[in-house]
């Protein structure tokens, strides 16, 4: 997966267009039972995926240790404290 962040809501209404296009033509008759269940299947493990991808992002970026400050750090971050 990509390091930079996803626009996930764009993402996801591009499946979910993809999906009612894929309504539209079943309806119309341009699928079997057997391309629409495929079409159905292609549609439902993107939206998982994509799902699954965001909540990984998300407990990534809320469950990063922090690093610790040194002593040094804390002295320095009180002394511009009282400055």
């Amino acid at each position: 997966m990509a390091s930079l962040p996803l626009d996930l809501t764009s993402d996801m209404a591009a499946i979910a267009e993809h999906h009612a296009e894929g309504i539209s033509l079943h309806r119309a008759g341009w699928f079997t039972e057997e391309e629409w269940t495929e079409h159905q299947r292609i549609t439902y493990v993107a939206l998982m995926v994509l799902g699954v991808d965001g909540m990984r992002r998300l407990g990534e970026t809320l469950l990063r240790p922090r690093r610790a400050m040194t002593y040094t750090e804390m002295m320095n971050s009180g002394i511009q404290q009282f400055s």
